[in-house]
């Protein structure tokens, strides 16, 4: 299976940077558009 690993900078806390594995389908075809399932963990917060 095909995937990406990405980070960047939340846009409300510089100081925070954010990660990601984004995984794609097999056949993957970047002119389509597919559904997509977000899982997280608790990040906190006030």
């Amino acid at each position: 299976m095909m995937n990406n690993k990405v980070s960047f900078t939340n846009s409300n806390n510089p100081t925070i940077s954010l990660s990601a594995v984004i995984y794609f389908p097999p056949k993957f075809d970047e002119t389509r558009q597919y559904q997509a399932i977000v899982v997280s963990h608790p990040g906190g917060g006030r």
